[in-house]
């Protein structure tokens, strides 16, 4: 029997993996002026002649990313460490 290729998208299929919640705070970032530093837990600073409602929105966006990007990387490792300590 042939396999059916998954026509989903691809951001569908990523909807709980890092990358997608890395890709999403580059996009932010850019969006926001900046480059994306993944190793940073807060918004870059509101860039000059963007409105401050719109810089609070696109902020509270990017802390519910990172937020959810942590908690990701907190269930992968969680992950390799049962696997790690299974083994012992």
């Amino acid at each position: 029997m042939q396999k059916v290729p998954d026509l989903t998208y691809r951001s569908s299929q990523l909807s709980g993996d890092m990358q997608y919640y890395h890709r999403q705070l580059e996009k932010l970032s850019l969006l926001l002026g900046s480059k994306y530093n993944a190793t940073s837990l807060y918004p870059p600073e509101k860039p000059k002649g963007m409105h401050w409602r719109t810089y609070e929105r696109h902020a509270q966006r990017y802390l519910e990313l990172v937020e959810k990007r942590e908690e990701a990387f907190m269930k992968g490792a969680e992950a390799v460490l049962k696997r790690f300590y299974k083994h012992d």
